[in-house]
Parts: C-alpha cells; sequence; structure tokens
C-alpha cells in the first residue's frame, strides 16, 4: 500500500491546489484541526486551497443538509425529505432531491462525531485517511 507521501509525490502536477485527506472521527476529533463554521463540502477547500487541518460536527457546521447527510445533526423534515435542497439548488428536481437523501448516501445518526480534512502532505501521525479527494482533469482522472 502506498504511503501518503507517496501518493502526494504521485500526484504533484496532476491535480490542483493539494490532495484533501478526509477523515471521519468517530470519537475525539484531533486538537490539531479546527473546527470550522463551514458547509460540510467546504472542508475540502480548506484543506486543498488554504492548506489548513479542519473539521466540521454538530456545533461547527453551516449546512444542516450537509450535517444531516454526515449523521451528526437529525436535520429537518425539510432536510429528511430533500425539499430543503430542491428548494435551494436549482440543480436538483424534487425526485433527485428525495432520492439523495432517501438512506444509501447519508450516514447513520451518531456515528461519527465529526468529518475532517487535512492537505494529504500534512497528516498528523495517527490520524487515519478514509478518503483522498482532488480535482483535476478528465484526463489525470483516468490515471488517478
Amino acid at each position: 500500500m502506498a504511503t501518503l507521501e507517496q501518493i502526494d509525490r504521485a500526484l504533484k502536477g496532476k491535480i490542483r491546489g493539494k490532495a484533501a485527506a478526509i477523515s471521519l472521527f468517530y470519537d475525539d476529533i484531533p486538537e490539531s484541526y479546527q473546527g470550522k463554521k463551514i458547509d460540510p463540502c467546504g472542508i475540502v477547500r480548506h484543506a486543498m486551497d488554504l492548506n489548513e487541518r479542519v473539521y466540521v460536527d454538530r456545533q461547527h457546521q453551516d449546512c444542516i443538509s450537509g450535517a444531516y447527510t454526515a449523521g451528526f445533526h437529525e436535520g429537518s423534515e425539510e432536510t429528511r425529505t430533500g425539499l430543503y435542497i430542491y428548494d435551494h439548488i436549482k440543480a436538483y428536481t424534487r425526485e433527485a432531491a428525495a432520492r439523495i437523501k432517501s438512506g444509501i448516501n447519508v450516514l447513520p445518526q451518531g456515528m461519527i462525531r465529526g468529518i475532517g480534512a487535512a492537505p494529504v502532505d500534512d497528516v498528523p501521525e495517527g490520524v487515519k485517511v478514509d478518503w483522498i479527494c482532488v480535482v483535476t482533469s478528465p484526463y489525470w482522472a483516468g490515471f488517478i
């Protein structure tokens, strides 16, 4: 298995910004990560473009839909049915919004405490990386 250092080296010049290492925090959130009141998707940008270690949880988030999907907020009826994203993101049809919130894409409530992101070359020792997120061209995406 490749190390994070090897992955970082292999991705240099092929992606925009830095690769973001995404970690699910089941219990304690490492002190080296900073809680941000942003939408859960925004942690990727903070790691990728701002070179920060950040996390979102029930208190540190600014998107009830994302917090519900991540399983650390029970959401509202609008959120659970998809009506919230249908009303606020015009790219979704009512059916698509309902389907995305129907269960398969939603983590069980209470499964995790938070989600963190760090540049792949700056993940603290002992932090498990669940995913690596990159932004790249379709050409390099095929190789990655």
